[in-house]
């Protein structure tokens, strides 16, 4: 008898691209020598939280998908990496799943290294000691991929003067 996550595997991999909805993800090795356009058949609301499933796998993808190629929205946002690669199907692992961290640099008046936690949802924050002072739309840029990969902008500071860090997201 199948599991229930077999069970829905097997439903989502029997889905046929061209009668799926939703947006297009970019899928590069780490050396971003190989480049995959993939759909995206299962997004959070219909998967584990922090995840995603897209339409390439061992079998239907040239050159094949891998564990840990970079995965990303467009030309240059970095949403996650693969973590499980299925026949037709593979799993990927979002940056912004809660507790998730990533190494990012803010590209504002000076490039300042720091740590992004995911919060869900496409969400980070990044927390700084106060005095440093970071421009809302500051790009968040991932230092080993170049300043051309990013993972978003600061939308939002949250600083208090009786508190010696700031929040951003």
């Amino acid at each position: 008898a199948k599991s229930a996550f077999e069970s829905v595997k097997a439903e989502l991999e029997a889905l046929r691209p061209d009668e799926i909805q939703n947006p297009t993800i970019d899928v590069r090795s780490a050396a971003r020598i190989a480049r995959s356009v993939a759909k995206v058949i299962a997004s959070p609301s219909l998967s584990p939280y922090g995840l995603i499933i897209i339409d390439l796998g061992q079998e239907n993808s040239r050159p094949a998908v891998r564990k840990d190629s970079l995965v990303l929205a467009g030309d240059n946002l970095l949403i996650g990496k693969i973590d499980t690669v299925y026949r037709r199907s593979a799993k990927v692992l979002l940056f912004s799943a809660p507790g998730a961290t990533q190494e990012v640099r803010l590209d504002g008046a000076t490039s300042t290294p720091a740590l992004a936690t995911g919060r869900g949802n496409g969400n980070f924050t990044i927390i700084l000691p106060r005095g440093l002072e970071i421009p809302v739309g500051a790009t968040v840029a991932v230092p080993q991929l170049g300043a051309r990969i990013v993972l978003g902008a600061i939308t939002e500071i949250q600083k208090k003067e009786t508190e010696s860090l700031q929040t951003l997201r």
